[in-house]
């Protein structure tokens, strides 16, 4: 349990800040006990010099400043009573940006995505020093310089959504110096967090760095990576489709799509493309994750065709799918000359949002 601190009088605002304060602890699942502090005396003999304030486990100080937004700081204690809870029940997400337009709407679909699922973001930026870089300017100049940028980002992002209410979803920002793909991945699987990066689209995707990076990153992620599109939205999650193997269902990580469909409510669509008209295995799919999911809503496509990926983006508009999901499979180095990756392709030339999964070792 954790234990608050509330200073101040029994003023609209106090009342305010304190429901506000117990909604948002109910909502993540985190228990908490406030102990209500309004003797003037006391206040005065505990230094504090504006209210509301609120202490969190006392050793956490958050002062409401007159020129501030109510619901901002409102949000800071919400934001501080996540991170001293571990975030409980709370859905991770984390949105690496490399400050470009791509990554802005990436972190426009994963704002609400985060207000769908009950999520709190955290926006990341990771820099690795270039030769370059490092012949015109000293090292600690350009890392004060790219996190003056996270910064400024991070402000605009708050100006854009955070305002509006204090119940939206909470957003940090994280700061790394290091390879990006690495770096991205180990930071998801210790949050066991969701990963949402943009894509550049099938003409740049080699050419551009950031496009590149969310490429790998989905190949390698332990954990699930939501690729969007530059010109995707988020408009709510209400058909999922599940491009399947026949054999998938023992070793895909197929929770999150299960859990998605849960809380939002959507429609799952279990497609299977293959040249020939190989029923049998597909049944046993059917089967296996009906016996899984039992709650999910599920419908079934088995689709000819020699054109996987078009067969798959042909579906999606005809159904008016909201996500694809797909899974990557590891295979050896010999596999990999002679087998083409249908989820490497379609994280470049999908055209609406994908999300990624890792079959199980």
């Amino acid at each position: 349990m954790i234990r608050l601190k509330l200073y101040g009088q029994p003023t609209s605002t106090y009342e305010y800040v304190k429901m506000k304060i117990k909604e948002h602890a109910q909502k993540a699942g985190i228990k908490i006990r406030i102990d209500e502090i309004k003797d003037i005396k006391k206040l005065i003999s505990e230094g504090i010099e504006s209210i509301p304030t609120v202490k969190v486990n006392n050793h956490i100080n958050l002062s409401f400043n007159k020129n501030e937004e109510i619901n901002d700081f409102i949000k800071k204690v919400n934001l501080a009573l996540l991170q001293e809870g571990d975030y409980r029940i709370m859905k991770k997400i984390i949105v690496p940006t490399d400050f470009s337009e791509t990554s802005w709407n990436a972190m426009a679909y994963a704002y609400g995505l985060a207000d769908a699922i009950g999520g709190v973001i955290n926006l990341t930026h990771c820099y690795l020093p270039s030769a370059v870089d490092v012949n015109t300017l000293t090292e600690n100049t350009i890392k004060e310089m790219k996190e003056k940028q996270l910064d400024e980002f991070f402000e605009k992002v708050n100006k854009e959504w955070v305002g509006e209410k204090s119940s939206k979803p909470m957003i940090e920002k994280t700061f790394k110096l290091g390879f990006p793909v690495e770096e991205i991945c180990q930071m998801a699987k210790e949050k066991e967090a969701f990963i949402v990066m943009g894509s550049t689209g099938d003409t740049g995707a080699f050419k551009k760095f950031f496009g590149s990076i969310s490429t790998a990153v989905s190949q390698r992620s332990e954990r699930p990576v939501f690729i969007i599109p530059h010109n995707a939205t988020f408009s709510g999650i209400n058909r999922i489709a599940y491009a399947c193997e026949a054999d998938e269902i023992p070793d895909a990580n197929i929770d999150a799509v299960s859990m998605l469909a849960t809380v939002t409510g959507a429609e799952i669509h279990l497609v299977h493309v293959e040249e020939e008209e190989e029923m049998d295995m597909y049944f046993d799919l059917i089967k296996a994750w009906k016996e899984k999911y039992p709650d999910n809503s599920i419908q079934n496509h088995f689709i000819q065709s020699e054109d996987v990926n078009e067969a798959l983006n042909r579906f999606v508009e005809q159904k008016d799918i909201d996500l694809l999901v797909m899974t990557h499979r590891k295979r050896g180095f010999f596999d990999d000359l002679f087998h083409k990756s249908h989820t490497k392709e379609m994280s470049i030339n999908s055209r609406t949002p994908l999300l990624v999964l890792q079959s199980k070792p």
